[in-house]
């Protein structure tokens, strides 16, 4: 049954950057931060106002349909649907004239801390790195990066399925909570969470693992790595592909002549009508009726070439022309997805344009490519884009599209093709330690 007040539900393309919200426990550390209270917030000494209590817990209840709620809930372990939490944050900013930005269900996760925002109109700051399991201290941790935008959410469900010992962390993108600017380069912002990461792990080896777009960062990571004298010896990407601009010319060329090929013609011609409409015999007994149709369809060809033209140059206009920072690439983008919450709306439009922007570069290490069956069909075979980058692919088919990969059922079969790579390095980096050792 639709709830009243949350109004019309958010359009079903946000599920790009949507994953499955898995009922565990998280950890925040703080940017800045080798060791943190895992989970702790530092709360102000004064008590929630107990109306605004009272009106957050109803909203939630009415939205979870669910009675037993407190000061002390947690939205993030109440629910799996990324869809309510863009609904609550739509009813909160209504409620109490305040934008809260997706980070908060992380850096102020209880009913009591939302309703300390709600009266304040402040939020704790964002924190870029959270841990969503914690694992054995002696195995190298599992560095996840989120897609566009850079929603931890979409990774919890795989980061629960992975059978992996240890710790696993993901990134989030500055600027979800408003305040810090979204990146702009996709070089600087791998180098940025490289160096995250080798705050709470200074001896690697490292293993990065990104989706869709959080693939190219995790490659700038790997490569990054490289150049500071850091071992990689896991970087793996969920159907990650590059922005169309990056595509060289003749991968480009290739998929759109295949997408035009699969375009389907126009509908609804006159003659074409009338022609199913006639009797077969007087069509084959009036030469002058049969070739006066064909005449109409020589026209109606014509006519379709002005639009196939004008199409193709908004194509090469779009691809070389237009700054991938402007707002006409941002509007004209496949990937663009109006009406989101402000804050988040400006993180996600600024990856898009940094997507576009960048221009990869080789690297000589090896990549675990899980492609999924269906894929994405705004884009090219990753594997021809990244087979003239790194020095070996290691090609995993997994189950559904780019992006149930990474929901139920699917993320199972994803979460143990990649359970499985991560086994055998860890064996393998055992090995090599076992036989280092002295006698």
């Amino acid at each position: 049954m639709p709830l009243p007040f949350f109004g019309r539900l958010i359009t079903d393309d946000i599920k790009i950057w949507m994953g499955g919200l898995m009922n565990q426990q998280f950890n925040l550390l703080p940017v800045g931060s080798a060791e943190s209270p895992m989970g702790l917030i530092d709360k102000p000494a004064d008590e929630p106002d107990e109306a605004t209590v009272r009106q957050i817990i109803q909203v939630m209840g009415k939205l979870l349909r669910t009675r037993h709620l407190t000061v002390d809930s947690r939205f993030i372990d109440l629910t799996s649907d990324i869809r309510k939490a863009f609904l609550f944050l739509r009813e909160f900013q209504r409620r109490f004239d305040f934008d809260l930005p997706l980070s908060a269900f992380f850096d102020a996760p209880t009913i009591g801390d939302l309703a300390r925002i709600a009266v304040s109109h402040k939020t704790p700051p964002l924190s870029r790195l959270v841990m969503l399991r914690k694992g054995d201290e002696h195995v190298p941790p599992l560095f996840l990066v989120p897609g566009l935008g850079g929603v931890v959410f979409e990774l919890l469900a795989l980061s629960k399925e992975i059978a992996y010992g240890g710790t696993i962390y993901a990134f989030a993108a500055p600027g979800l909570d408003g305040v810090d600017a979204p990146p702009r380069d996709t070089v600087q912002f791998g180098h940025e969470n490289f160096d995250l990461a080798r705050r709470v792990y200074p001896g690697g080896p490292f293993r990065f693992l990104g989706h869709s777009a959080g693939g190219v960062t995790a490659y700038e990571m790997a490569r990054y790595a490289a150049t500071r004298g850091a071992k990689v010896d896991f970087f793996g990407v969920l159907d990650t592909n590059f922005a169309e601009r990056a595509w060289p010319l003749d991968i480009w060329l290739g998929f759109m002549m295949r997408r035009a090929g699969k375009a389907k013609p126009a509908s609804g011609n006159a003659t074409e009508e009338q022609d199913r409409r006639e009797p077969k015999e007087s069509q084959e007994t009036s030469p002058i009726r049969r070739l006066r149709t064909r005449i109409a369809r020589l026209g109606a060809a014509l006519n379709k070439v002005p639009q196939g033209l004008y199409r193709a140059w908004r194509k090469i206009e779009h691809r070389y022309l237009t700054d991938p920072l402007s707002d006409a690439f941002l509007k004209a983008d496949p990937y663009y997805i109006p009406d989101l919450p402000p804050k988040f709306q400006r993180v996600r439009d600024a990856a898009i344009g940094m997507a576009a922007s960048y221009r990869p570069n080789t690297y000589d290490g090896q990549l675990y490519l899980f492609q999924a069956e269906f894929g994405d069909e705004l884009a090219c075979d990753p594997v021809l884009t990244w087979s003239r980058l790194v020095r070996e692919i290691i090609l995993l088919p997994t189950p559904g599209d780019h992006i149930t990969m990474l929901n139920p059922p699917h993320v199972s079969a994803v979460a143990g093709k990649v359970s499985i790579c991560l086994a055998e390095i860890e064996q393998a980096r055992r090995q090599k330690s076992a036989y280092a050792l002295p006698a």
